[in-house]
């Protein structure tokens, strides 16, 4: 996880965290190992990654929390309105563990939510696109 620059050469931050790997389908060529991690005890279930390989699994889950960290630092963005029939409309991009989720608010309720590992910016333009006119774009 990189942490600045000093001098034009980026500073690497190593962070040891509890790791469980364990074989979750022996088999004569090695089975899959699954390795986890729970930073979140309000969650339902850990971070895990699935691999062939003990050390495959822990890279796979590295990979998994590494972008999910990414993905928290960045602030949730707001969209208001738009087009004809969106006028009622609040579109929220938010980060979560597993990518990125819009929820789309009608007249006050839930109207759906979608999922997806694009990035936020991405996402933003996808619903910019999808609500047409000139809708308010708020970046918390």
């Amino acid at each position: 996880m990189s942490t600045g620059t000093s001098g034009g050469a980026g500073r690497v931050a190593a962070i040891r965290l509890p790791v469980a790997v364990d074989r979750v389908s022996p088999s004569g060529r090695g089975g899959w190992w699954r390795a986890s991690l729970d930073l979140d005890l309000a969650r339902s279930a850990p971070y895990t990654a699935t691999a062939r390989s003990a050390g495959a699994a822990r890279g796979e889950l590295a990979e998994a929390v590494s972008g999910a960290l990414l993905r928290q630092a960045q602030r949730p963005v707001v969209v208001i309105g738009g087009g004809d029939g969106y006028t009622g409309c609040v579109h929220l991009i938010l980060a979560e563990s597993y990518g990125w989720v819009v929820h789309a608010i009608r007249d006050g309720r839930a109207a759906g939510s979608w999922h997806s590992d694009h990035n936020r910016a991405d996402l933003l333009r996808q619903v910019l696109d999808h609500v047409g006119g000139t809708p308010a774009v708020v970046r918390l």
